[in-house]
């Protein structure tokens, strides 16, 4: 567990020193100051009764891709790290702005300064607003102070003060999305399963991945055909159908009928030759690449054609023609954004696949990337 060295749970700010001076390393520096500033950000439309106020704890639990590193220099604490969230992902995906344009205020009520934007440079490709809303170092970390930086990390304002924002007034409609819940700290995402911490903390708050216990999400357990057809239905969010009865050894009376009923309708998940679907069954790897590119092409991220442009041929896997024909494109496709970054030399396709490996991959192709 992260400690917070606060007196009375009261949050230190951040105050620029003299000036914010950027190496080419993209360093700044700062000094800590005594005085305490304001801890929550608020949010405000068009309508002042849907605002919402922000923590800094709140806003470190809102999904890993909206959150950035950058690295400092504190005057008087040596080089530490602070971490920021992405303006863009406050406005548009937590906050459900859907207008392309619209002005923006970031008041800093303290200092009485406030820097004027619009959506649409939010929107802009090189543009990266952010709020830093976190530093540590080795002895503590100081949680709150919104502090608004440009794209390329210096301070947004035209003046040597720092910002300590803590209003964002938008001219537009809100629809804010409940925060994110905590997820567990599970103990047993170390070592071997140390890469999937990430991935299965996202997937947890967002209710696709269960653990086993609060403290235990058992990395290493094998999952079942039924298992990944829940998970699937979870993550994409699709709709449970009917049950009609298609597979022999699946009864519409099970819990998992709607779920394997709907992967099947959308063709991510199909039975076998045999007239089953093999519900108790295990996975192995290639198997899952299959359903994976499947997965992505239902949700737009790549098409048919562009998979098949993936090849083996110069894979860094030692056991590449191993991969069952038509699937190596899947395998190459999927290792080509990341996927498989776990895995060392050789891709072992009959291997069975474990509830760390779904969580890794999935979330490497549905919202890493």
């Amino acid at each position: 567990m992260r400690k917070i060295k606060t007196k009375n749970i009261l949050l230190i700010a951040l105050i620029l020193c003299v000036s914010c001076i950027a190496s080419s390393a993209g360093d700044f520096i700062f000094a800590l100051p005594k005085e305490n500033l304001n801890s929550k950000i608020k949010i405000e439309g068009i309508n002042p009764e849907n605002a919402v106020e922000l923590s800094a704890k709140e806003i470190d639990s809102m999904p890993i891709r909206a959150i950035s590193d950058k690295t400092i220099k504190l005057l008087d604490k040596g080089k530490s790290k602070c971490k920021s969230i992405d303006i863009s992902y406050l406005l548009f995906d937590f906050c459900g702005i859907d207008v392309k344009d619209a002005d923006i205020l970031l008041i800093d009520s303290k200092n009485k300064h406030s820097v004027i934007l619009t959506l649409s440079e939010l929107n802009e490709k090189n543009n990266n607003y952010t709020l830093v809303y976190e530093i540590k170092n080795k002895d503590d970390i100081v949680q709150g102070n919104f502090i608004l930086l440009d794209k390329s990390g210096i301070l947004a304002s035209k003046t040597a003060d720092i910002l300590y924002i803590d209003k964002i007034k938008v001219n537009a409609e809100l629809s804010v999305k409940e925060l994110p819940k905590t997820a567990p700290e599970f103990k047993d995402l170390e070592g071997e399963y140390q890469y999937a911490k990430n991935a299965v903390s996202e997937l947890v708050k967002m209710d696709m991945l269960f653990g086993e216990s609060e403290t235990e999400f058992a990395p290493q357990k094998e999952i079942t055909r039924a298992e990944l057809a829940k998970v699937i239905v979870d993550t994409l969010k699709l709709k449970r159908v009917a049950y009609d009865n298609r597979y022999s050894d699946v009864s519409s009376n099970d819990f998992y009928a709607p779920y394997i009923a709907s992967v099947a309708s959308e063709g991510i998940m199909n039975g076998y030759t045999d007239g089953t679907f093999g519900y108790d069954s295990k996975i192995n790897r290639q198997e899952f690449a299959t359903i994976c590119t499947e997965i992505a092409i239902k949700t737009g991220k790549v098409t048919e054609d562009e998979i098949l442009d993936h090849s083996l041929a110069d894979s860094r896997f030692t056991d590449r023609d191993s991969v069952f024909g038509w699937i190596e494109n899947s395998v190459a496709y999927l290792d080509s954004l990341g996927a498989y970054q776990y895995i060392k030399d050789q891709f072992i396709p009959l291997k069975s696949i474990n509830k760390a490996e779904v969580a890794y991959v999935i979330y490497t192709l549905l919202f890493d990337n």
